[in-house]
């Protein structure tokens, strides 16, 4: 695995952290989307982002997921 890849990963998982301390999400519901992540990746379909799928999952709506991605691009809250 590439150091950007370890990246990318790390990334998907502190937004699943920052959606749970947000009060976005639960941690069952990101552990759901992780598992679904990994499935999908298995499956040899095309990797997907966490917010996407906690989006498609109906968990997290988009506000709250450009919310948390503009933390992670050091925008404020």
């Amino acid at each position: 695995m590439t150091t950007l890849e370890w990246e990318e990963i790390a990334t998907e998982a502190r937004l699943g952290v920052r959606a749970v301390r947000r009060g976005f999400v639960t941690k069952e519901q990101v552990i759901e989307a992780m598992r679904r992540q990994v499935e999908e990746d298995l499956e040899g379909r095309a990797h997907r982002r966490i917010g996407e799928i906690l989006c498609e999952l109906g968990y997290l709506n988009r506000s709250q997921l450009e919310e948390l991605l503009g933390e992670s691009a050091g925008r404020p809250k």
